[in-house]
């Protein structure tokens, strides 16, 4: 849950909008370092926005399926995530990857640390 200062505003959008979301995005790139042989296949999804699912997941203690529920069946997920309505979400399986290459990268713990520093410096903990 996060805490702070402020009034009935909705946490994640209080969350959206003091996070510079792309200061991760150098450390977040660093998994897709291999170079690809072409571009055809499927495209990489932004590791900010997976980055973000990760923290939405545990914040709220979801599992992988029931995170992709929640980000299409609620309209505060989908507009911390930047998503429209008919907007792609991952699925389970793209999120659990994503995690599962943080975790062989030894970057989750970093990640989130540099979350709690960025908080911290604002005021909110998480």
């Amino acid at each position: 849950m996060v805490h702070g200062t402020g009034g009935g505003t909705d946490p994640l959008e209080r969350l959206d909008a003091v996070i510079d979301w792309e200061v991760f995005r150098p450390i977040l790139e660093r998994i897709d370092a291999k170079q690809r042989k072409s571009a055809a296949g499927h495209k990489t999804t932004c590791r900010v926005l997976m980055f973000k699912l990760l923290i939405l997941q545990r914040l709220h203690n979801l599992s992988v399926e029931r995170l992709q529920f929640q980000v299409t069946d609620q309209l505060s997920f989908m507009s911390f995530f930047g998503l429209e309505l008919s907007g792609d979400v991952p699925d389970a399986r793209t999120v659990w990857a994503f995690r599962e290459a943080l975790k062989t990268h030894n970057m989750v713990d970093a990640l989130f640390e540099r979350l709690h520093q960025a908080l911290a410096s604002i005021r909110i903990l998480v």
